[in-house]
């Protein structure tokens, strides 16, 4: 009797060691549908979950499948009218199913996103999830959940299924920083100007054209040199120029050197970039790695507090991490947000 006790606790505490060293997670490997209603809470990610679950049951959603701690649920086949749980077979938008992600956000929020598809056909060979769709915006069940997030407390965000569109790429402005940094450029030194004062009275400037000499009258002809020369002779003889160095007014000053510049400490750098998915392994961040590089992101994984975040960008200003997220959420995820680092 004593040896059959002992093996019996001995076995359960075997059960409880696996049980507690599970290294799993039970969140499906694939994301949420692109138009996925989302929301963001001021809760972590287990208070997130249950407060989630509750606001659906209020709403008459009931959840089959629960994981607080990975932030997960999904509710059984409801008829698409009641949201009442069917045998029906699960083909069209007549049945319906609920799942809800719960992921970590900014410090204390956390990020919901609930999602209603119907399978379109039954295909052995497709996988379930690719057969599936999300309902109409103004389906029961679309609404039911638009109201259940506004329940919690956050402002939902979902729209009517529209064409994605096009961003505008961002216009470059100049970096005052760089422009303040140019050295002024040196200034035109003004023209020389020279006083005529200091030239020499009655000679001819060089610069200034004269006139011919006017032709001497009868008087004058007449009149002769004591060396026998008219008068007019000696008048044609050209007088010395001076050479008289202009005056020191002329001369310039050089031009004054920039003035030095203290060099100074640049600020950090930050940049935006657009979360995608938060997951715990690395077998759930591989299939959301293969997605991003299908749709021609590079993504990277950033570590935080446990979780391993997904990321795509490291983009310099605000508006194009706005242009990079929007079409990130229309063609990968609804729920992808902005994380500034």
């Amino acid at each position: 009797m004593t040896r059959r006790c002992g093996n019996a606790w001995f076995a359960l505490l075997a059960c409880t060691a696996v049980a507690a060293c599970d290294p799993g997670t039970r969140r499906p490997v694939y994301l949420p549908r692109p138009e996925a209603a989302s929301t963001e809470v001021e809760l972590p990610v287990p208070a997130a979950t249950r407060a989630l679950v509750d606001a659906l049951h209020a709403d008459s959603i009931p959840a089959e499948r629960v994981a607080t701690r990975d932030g997960f649920l999904e509710s059984p086949w409801l008829d698409a009218g009641t949201l009442v749980p069917t045998k029906k077979r699960p083909l069209g938008p007549g049945v319906v199913k609920v799942r809800g992600w719960v992921d970590p956000g900014r410090h204390g929020y956390s990020q919901l996103t609930v999602e209603v598809v119907y399978r379109t056909s039954a295909d052995p060979s497709s996988a379930a999830r690719d057969l599936e769709r999300e309902v109409a915006y103004a389906s029961p069940a679309r609404a039911r959940v638009r109201a259940a997030l506004q329940r919690i407390g956050g402002k939902p965000v979902d729209v009517p299924e529209t064409a994605a569109p096009v961003p505008v790429p961002p216009r470059r402005r100049p970096d005052t920083a760089l422009v303040a940094q140019r050295p002024a450029p040196n200034p035109i030194p003004s023209p020389v100007s020279v006083d005529s004062g200091t030239l020499n009275r009655g000679t001819r400037d060089s610069i200034t054209s004269t006139a011919p000499a006017a032709a001497p009258n009868q008087g004058q002809r007449a009149a002769q040199t004591p060396s026998g020369q008219p008068a007019a002779a000696q008048a044609t003889t050209p007088p010395a120029r001076s050479t008289a160095a202009p005056a020191s007014s002329a001369s310039t000053s050089p031009a004054p050197s920039p003035a030095t510049r203290t060099p100074t400490t640049p600020a950090p750098v930050r940049h935006y970039s657009v979360q995608v998915a938060a997951v715990r392994t690395s077998d759930e961040a591989a299939p959301v790695l293969t997605r991003l590089s299908g749709a021609g992101y590079a993504g990277r994984i950033d570590t935080e507090s446990g979780w391993m975040k997904i990321r795509v960008g490291a983009y310099p200003d605000l508006a194009a991490a706005e242009a990079a997220l929007q079409q990130i959420r229309a063609r990968i995820t609804q729920s992808a947000f902005l994380v500034r680092r």
